[in-house]
């Protein structure tokens, strides 16, 4: 009877590394919830939330007696649903590919550039929300926009970085140790339908020239007409010797906002109108959210008049110590940078 099979049966999903491809690894596996089992053979059988891209698989109590009194012959059997077609988007994603850097388009829309090879490492510039909002800071990859301040020139719009990697700094570009990373390949792309695929292999050198690791990332486009998400997965491989990474406040994925969500403005270098907010999953606001760990971090505010956001999730698998949430270095200025390699204790407000 369905009631006596519901239980007996076990979900869980997951989906492969590699482009969706099987065969390439199984991530982010998870255990699946069975609502209701319906039918008398064949059976209907609910599960609490299905997803595209995910693989389903169905396990069975070995133990499990037909109505002739056949048991199951092999106690793992497993049942893989095929995976779901995703719905038509009204908001199309696709990509325009070039030798230096690939384009992004939602709905026919401009949203975001992936520029790979003219700069010290890869970075994402310019970011339009819905409506062409400039949702980043211009400098020092753009000079000359008014309003914004010359700061940091370090913080390029959404970069990638860390400052101690073996003894390297990927997150400062103008010191003596710091290093580079250079784009080698793109591996894959997709686009045309409810999202856009990028996917990389990049080399970290340090200021010798010599590599110290790689990275594939992959880099995940969609939107519709309020909004705009990125998804960013990266996974880092240690290509000669231990990749380790040094407990410092400036790292890893950082994003500078447009001027207009700084939560304080800095006339002395040309910041006169801010009109950002800022907020944590852990509840705490404005300048308090600097050196907290949280889930996610939200500036908001209008931009050039219309009302706008970034908000910054750090996936709760991410490593970080001891298995806390992400540490934020997420400032006044409009830094938002989401750092699972931060120290323990961090003395100050930030203020450098």
């Amino acid at each position: 009877k369905p009631e006596k099979l519901l239980p007996k049966i076990r979900a869980s999903s997951f989906r492969y590394e590699y482009g969706y491809h099987y065969g390439s690894g199984e991530m982010d596996k998870r255990e699946e919830k069975v609502l209701e089992v319906k039918g008398s053979g064949p059976y209907e059988i609910a599960l609490g939330q299905l997803e595209a891209g995910r693989i389903y698989e169905l396990a069975f109590d070995s133990n499990l007696i037909s109505k002739t009194g056949e048991k199951m012959e092999n106690p793992y059997v497993q049942y893989t649903l095929n995976r779901l077609k995703r719905p038509t988007s009204d908001f199309p994603a696709t990509l325009q590919v070039s030798a230096k850097a690939i384009e992004v388009r939602i709905g026919g829309e401009f949203f975001a550039k992936y520029n790979f090879s003219e700069h010290s490492q890869p970075v994402l510039w310019p970011v339009r929300g819905p409506g062409d909002v400039r949702m980043l800071r211009d400098y020092p990859l753009q000079e000359g926009t008014p309003g914004e301040a010359r700061d940091h020139p370090h913080h390029r719009a959404i970069f990638i970085g860390h400052q101690g990697m073996n003894g390297a700094n990927f997150w400062h570009n103008q010191f003596k140790n710091s290093g580079t990373v250079e784009h080698l390949k793109v591996l894959e792309t997709r686009s045309g339908k409810d999202r856009a695929w990028i996917k990389t292999l990049n080399a970290w050198k340090n200021n010798e020239g010599k590599i110290i690791g790689a990275d594939t990332r992959t880099l995940t486009f969609r939107g519709d007409e309020v909004a705009r998400t990125i998804d960013l997965e990266i996974s880092m491989h240690a290509t000669q010797d231990d990749l380790v990474f040094e407990a410092f406040k400036d790292g890893f994925v950082g994003i500078r906002t447009h001027p207009h969500l700084r939560l304080t403005p800095n006339p002395k270098h040309g910041v006169r109108e801010v009109f950002g907010k800022a907020r944590n999953s852990e509840g705490l606001e404005g300048k308090g959210i600097w050196g907290k760990r949280a889930d996610w971090v939200h500036y908001y505010g209008p931009i050039e008049g219309k009302e706008a956001g970034i908000a910054f999730f750090s996936h709760p698998t991410n490593p970080s110590s001891k298995g806390k949430k992400s540490w934020w270095h997420a400032r006044d200025y409009g830094l938002i940078s989401a750092n699972p390699f931060a120290p323990e204790k961090i003395g100050g407000d930030g203020e450098y």
